[in-house]
C-alpha cells in the first residue's frame, strides 16, 4: 500500500508543479494586456497565493512523502527489491500524465493557431488600406507551453523518475 501511495502522491506533485507554473504563465499573460490596475493587483496577488500553494504541495509530495506516508499511518516499508518496481510504476504514471495533459489541450492549441492563421488573413488584405498592429494571440502562449511541459514529461520520464527516486536510494545507500 505504501509503495503505490508513493508513486500516486508523486504523480500528484508533478501535476501540482505543472499546474503551479501554467498558473504563473496566465498571470503573466492575462497582466502584460490587461491595464485597469486594481484588478491587476488583485489577480496578481490570488495568483501569487495559488502558485505558492500548488508549489508547496507539489514539493510536500515529491520529495516528503515518506513523512506523509507515516503521518497517515500506511503500512509498509521501502526495501531495495521494490525500489526498481517503484521506479517503473512511476516512469509508466509520469508517462500516463504527460499522455493526458497532451490530449486535453492539443486540441486548444490547434483551435488558437487556426485563429491566428484567420487573422493573419485578415491582417494581409487589410494592411494596405489601414493600418494595424500585427495580429497575436495571448491565448496560444498557455497551450503552447502546457503542450511542451507535457512532451518533456511523456520523453524525459526516465530521467524525471530517476531525479526523483535519488532521494530515495540514497536513503538505502544502494
Amino acid at each position: 500500500m505504501r509503495e503505490w501511495f508513493t508513486i500516486g502522491a508523486k504523480l500528484l506533485g508533478i501535476y501540482f508543479l505543472y499546474s503551479a507554473l501554467i498558473e504563473i504563465v496566465q498571470t503573466i499573460t492575462y497582466l502584460a494586456w490587461r491595464t485597469n490596475e486594481p484588478v491587476r493587483m488583485i489577480m496578481m496577488l490570488s495568483s501569487v497565493v495559488i502558485f505558492f500553494l500548488l508549489t508547496g504541495f507539489s514539493l510536500l509530495l515529491l520529495f516528503k512523502t515518506d513523512w506523509l506516508a507515516n503521518k497517515i499511518n500506511l503500512a509498509g516499508d521501502i526495501s531495495q527489491s521494490s525500489v526498481s518496481s517503484h521506479g517503473y510504476g512511476l516512469q509508466t504514471g509520469i508517462v500516463l500524465v504527460g499522455i493526458y495533459i497532451f490530449v486535453t489541450h492539443i486540441g486548444r492549441l490547434i483551435k488558437v493557431v487556426v485563429q491566428l492563421i484567420k487573422a493573419r488573413r485578415v491582417y494581409n488584405t487589410m494592411a494596405a488600406t489601414q493600418p494595424m498592429g500585427l495580429p497575436w494571440s495571448e491565448d496560444m502562449i498557455v497551450p503552447g507551453i502546457t503542450i511542451i511541459l507535457s512532451l518533456f514529461l511523456i520523453f524525459g520520464a526516465r530521467q524525471l523518475t530517476q531525479w526523483l527516486n535519488k532521494s530515495i536510494g540514497e536513503r538505502l545507500e544502494i
